[in-house]
């Protein structure tokens, strides 16, 4: 339970990051180290912050193609990895309706959606698959759609 909620701090902290720091590359990586140190301490193993307000992020080869949204952008990435199993948030842009994105998510090939709820300015939607587990939050953000998610692989 306290690795779930050190999780939701740390996407909150992902989202202040992206939302509020336009910054150069130095800004960048001091607040991810900072991040990193901060996870590291909290969730007990390796974690890598990357945030990439203008340039995006590289999405890692373990993460499933399939749940990159249609159009995305990566664009701010935390990854760790323990003993359990490794896990990762990334923050998607696109300029797909959210209804679309909404729609792409609930008919999702090879993957059951156990939950769909709507939440403050979205919809919030849990899938799983085999050992494999992910919660997809979709928000209309100005002239775009906002994506993040939560990706778990259990050992």
């Amino acid at each position: 339970m306290k690795s779930i909620v050190n999780g939701v701090i740390i996407l909150f902290m992902l989202f202040s990051v992206d939302s509020c720091f336009r910054c150069d590359r130095l800004m960048e990586k001091a607040v991810e180290k900072g991040i990193e140190k901060y996870a590291e301490r909290e969730a007990g193993g390796k974690v890598d912050v990357d945030i990439g307000t203008r340039r995006g992020v590289r999405v890692p080869s373990y993460f499933p193609d399939e749940l990159i949204p249609p159009g995305g952008k990566a664009v701010t990435k935390i990854a760790s990895r323990t003993e359990e199993g490794k896990g990762i948030s990334i923050v998607f842009t696109t300029r797909r309706s959210s209804e679309r994105i909404i729609n792409y998510y609930e008919n999702l090939k090879g993957w059951e959606e156990t939950y769909t709820f709507e939440t403050g300015g979205g919809v919030a939607i849990g899938l799983q698959s085999d050992n494999r587990s992910a919660m997809v939050v979709i928000a209309k953000t100005g002239n775009e759609t906002k994506v993040t998610i939560t990706y778990i692989e259990k050992r």
